[in-house]
């Protein structure tokens, strides 16, 4: 997983999604990023988040990866512009 921060500049984060657990009325998407700094970035994610992200899910340009990804899988490109 590649990130970026509008506050960090041009810096592209690279990390693995490590669990997801549940706090009170949120989801925890924890995240361990291992370049260029090895931190334990968390996001609360709440019912009308989740909803949000499953919309977005069902919608063409996810479908559209999920399907040629899997043909694709082996031969990743990689961008920075993003």
């Amino acid at each position: 997983m590649k990130m970026r921060s509008t506050g960090l500049g041009e810096t592209v984060l690279e990390g693995e999604l490590d669990k997801i657990t549940r706090k009170d009325d949120y989801l925890i998407l924890h995240v361990n990023t291992t370049e260029p700094v090895q931190w334990h970035v968390r996001a609360a994610i709440d019912y009308n988040d989740l909803l949000t992200l499953i919309k977005l899910i069902l919608k063409g340009p996810v479908l559209k990866f999920l399907f040629f990804g899997i043909k694709n899988r082996k031969n990743i490109r990689h961008t920075d512009d993003f």
